[in-house]
């Protein structure tokens, strides 16, 4: 590393590198995700690169970037105008799920009088496995799990 006034300076911390740019300065990035995490990150970066004067160069392509005040005001009507597509795009598939009776998951399970029986009878017999058990009710082992941890609490409450 050259720390010399006329040499290059090789620095991992963006926030140091971006406040030690002057007037004409060139800062050389790798690749673009160096300079941020998201779009909106690396823009905020860009901004404060040309707010200082510098310019940014891809080392990958050697395009040269520089900032400009109208580029502010169009980026941020481009992070606006995403920020609504989402939210729209949202707001349609919650009203389309509405609209076909889908919640977006599995029906909860309906543990009836005859369903609990049933449950009931094979956690006596005592011959199944949990898995099987679970097969034999038409539910996932983890429901079925679920339920009989909920059963023993509820017995525990009322003795």
């Amino acid at each position: 590393t050259d720390f010399s006034d006329y040499g290059p300076v090789y620095c991992d911390d963006r926030e140091a590198a971006i406040t030690s740019l002057q007037d004409g300065d060139v800062l050389v990035v790798a690749e673009p995700s160096r300079l941020g995490v998201s779009g909106v990150d690396v823009m905020t970066a860009l901004q404060a690169i040309g707010e200082r004067g510098g310019v940014v160069l891809r080392a990958d392509t050697g395009e040269r970037l520089s900032w400009s005040p109208d580029a502010q005001k169009v980026i941020e009507f481009a992070v606006e105008a995403e920020s609504q597509n989402r939210k729209d795009i949202a707001a349609n598939a919650r009203k389309a799920l509405a609209a076909s009776g889908n919640t977006a998951g599995k029906p909860a399970i309906v543990w009836d009088r005859k369903k609990l029986n049933l449950l009931n009878e094979l956690e006596r017999d005592g011959g199944l496995t949990r898995d099987q058990m679970a097969e034999k009710l038409g539910i996932s082992r983890a429901s079925l799990m679920r339920k009989l941890s909920e059963l023993r609490s509820k017995k525990g409450a009322d003795e």
